[in-house]
């Protein structure tokens, strides 16, 4: 068509046509541009058609892959304004989250300096503080602390500048002058600290309050074991009295009849049975003195040597109590007078498991408890102290067995007991790391 254009006398031009042409024995495509021109002779008859054309095939090659190029372009420009957008909108969620969070997070939450100042504190100090942002924003939380706590709580500052602080506890002011403890942890980033806190008060008020709970029961029972002590010793005491009312008498007497060889025998028995009668005092005092739990190292062979006297005057003489001492005991951490009270009462659990007498086994040992035997205790392995009281009396019932360590059981009359011994012990012995096992058999005894 172009020729024959050319040849009817008007001039033409194709640009970048495709033509798929055989070079070195394969087709390829190709492109090309052709201009036709008619020849004209010196007649003014068109005689001819002049052809110029020329390869393009680079060219459109290279037009072709920078279309595909700006097409790529366009299309990773379009992927990445939806990712900004995508971005943007999930900033702005998680923005708005993280503001809903601040607004109505129930803990202290706050940014701070390196120096400790508030740059941005959240409401909840508000309702536990009574101190509003716009007090706080600019201040430092020195001036919020208990005199106590600055020390720690600048030495917790420096160590946020490089690592996350762990759990630390401080007290801040309320405005009404009163402390509240909060424990925080914080992080540093960019410059800040971010600091999570919890309001501790309420939850030590309550730790506290179980404290002298637990103290205030520890001593009830304690003083529950002291009357029976009492009840048990009070014959024994005014027998003492007697003995010391009777040689004073005695000695007035030969002093009144001018007699005055061997009074000093008359002195001394009643010097010696004011002293006895003085260490039965002492001991009872001592038992029945209010104390917190306080372990340290004892000797049990040499506790259970001091209370020999106490336990068998209190068992009475019907019960034949033997010791059972282990050479070598090995000395273990325990609050003592914790130590004496539940021995006291495992002893009188078994003076009232054998009404009509019988016999009671005090004894010591080492153990060494491998992982099986540990297991029994609800124990890790390791080397123990084990303290035994074995009785010939009525034993237990598997049911009792059972119930034994329960609050408040007991199979003892109304008005007998609280029901708090067994327990008080098994809370005793876990709290020193050890475990309390019962073994009985109905109408033979038992060993705990």
């Amino acid at each position: 068509p172009l020729a024959a254009d050319a040849l009817a006398g008007t001039p033409c031009r194709y640009v970048d046509m495709p033509l798929s042409m055989a070079r070195f024995g394969e087709v390829e495509q190709t492109w090309w541009s052709f201009s036709f021109s008619p020849v004209i002779d010196q007649n003014g008859v068109i005689a001819g058609v002049f052809c110029i054309t020329n390869e393009t095939t680079q060219h459109v090659l290279d037009h072709h892959a920078l279309r595909d190029s700006e097409r790529k372009r366009l299309e990773l420009i379009d992927k990445l304004v939806r990712q900004e957008r995508q971005q943007t909108a999930r900033l702005k969620q998680r923005t708005l989250e993280l503001n809903t969070f601040w607004e109505m997070s129930p803990d202290p939450l706050a940014i701070l300096d390196f120096n400790g100042m508030f740059l941005r504190v959240n409401p909840a100090w508000t309702v536990i503080l009574g101190r509003t942002e716009q007090e706080l924003v600019g201040s430092s939380i020195m001036t919020l602390l208990h005199p106590d706590d600055v020390g720690n709580t600048r030495s917790a500052l420096k160590h946020t500048v490089n690592q996350v602080l762990p759990l630390f506890e401080n007290r801040y002011q309320h405005v009404d002058g009163t402390y509240h403890w909060f424990g925080w942890t914080a992080a540093p980033g960019n410059g800040i600290i971010f600091a999570l806190g919890k309001h501790l008060t309420h939850e030590k008020q309550r730790i506290e309050a179980l404290h002298i709970a637990e103290e205030a029961l520890r001593q009830s029972q304690k003083m529950e074991a002291v009357g029976q002590l009492t009840g048990g010793l009070a014959h024994d005491f005014n027998n003492l009295l007697m003995g010391v009312t009777g040689n004073m008498e005695l000695l007035l007497s030969r002093i009144r009849q001018e007699r005055f060889t061997e009074l000093d025998r008359y002195i001394n028995a009643a010097l010696e049975g004011s002293r006895r009668a003085a260490s039965l005092t002492h001991r009872l005092l001592a038992f029945s003195r209010r104390q917190t739990l306080a372990p340290k190292a004892t000797d049990v062979d040499v506790l259970i040597a001091g209370m020999d006297e106490l336990i068998r005057r209190t068992v009475g003489p019907a019960i034949d109590m033997q010791v059972v001492a282990s050479r070598g005991l090995w000395s273990t951490l325990v609050d003592p007078h914790q130590l004496e009270n539940s021995l006291l009462n495992l002893c009188l659990n078994a003076r009232d498991a054998m009404p009509d007498g019988g016999r009671l086994l005090i004894q010591t040992a080492n153990r060494q408890l491998n992982a099986s035997a540990a297991t029994q205790y609800e124990l890790p392995p390791g080397r123990y102290v084990e303290l035994s009281v074995t009785d010939t009396g009525t034993g237990m019932a598997k049911e009792v067995i059972d119930r034994a360590f329960d609050p408040f059981f007991t199979t003892k009359p109304t008005g007998m007991g609280t029901g708090l011994g067994l327990s008080m012990i098994y809370g005793f012995a876990r709290q020193s790391g050890g475990g309390v096992r019962i073994g009985s058999t109905l109408g033979e005894g038992s060993r705990i």
